[in-house]
């Protein structure tokens, strides 16, 4: 239900979220007025602290996938039989993968779209690269 106030209120209004999907869930189960308001405040207490759980969820995100890649790194060491340096080599490593990752979905995704995007301003004006656009476009 939270899920759905929080998609509803990127649309509407946040209050007018909160009271179409308690109306929603009414219909099925059967609310007092009590448990309607507690269930309505508690909406509007999570909403209003999107902002603050977005940054921890952030953090935690960054944090776990630091420790995904720390271990990929120690499993592909420890195959190889090389050494394992635990202090401040390690995160440094699993932070650049984090970031050559990123990079590569970043790019990955825009510049397929920037060649869409130029392919009708500069195909007037390099007429040779055409089939590089639709190489790159295609992907």
């Amino acid at each position: 239900m939270i899920l759905l106030v929080t998609i509803a209120s990127f649309f509407i209004d946040r209050d007018r979220a909160v009271t179409m999907v308690v109306t929603y869930v009414k219909e099925y189960v059967p609310l007092s007025s009590v448990m309607q308001d507690n269930i309505f405040d508690t909406f509007t207490g999570v909403i209003s602290a999107r902002t603050q759980a977005g940054v921890v969820a952030f953090l935690i995100l960054i944090w776990s996938a630091l420790h995904c890649f720390i271990t990929l790194i120690m499993a592909t060491n420890r195959a190889w039989g090389t050494d394992i340096h635990t202090r401040w080599r390690l995160p440094l490593k699993s932070l650049l993968l984090l970031g050559a990752t990123t990079s590569a979905i970043f790019l990955g995704i825009m510049v397929p779209a920037l060649m869409k995007i130029t392919e009708g301003w500069l195909s007037p004006l390099l007429d040779f690269f055409s089939p590089a656009y639709a190489l790159v476009s295609y992907f």
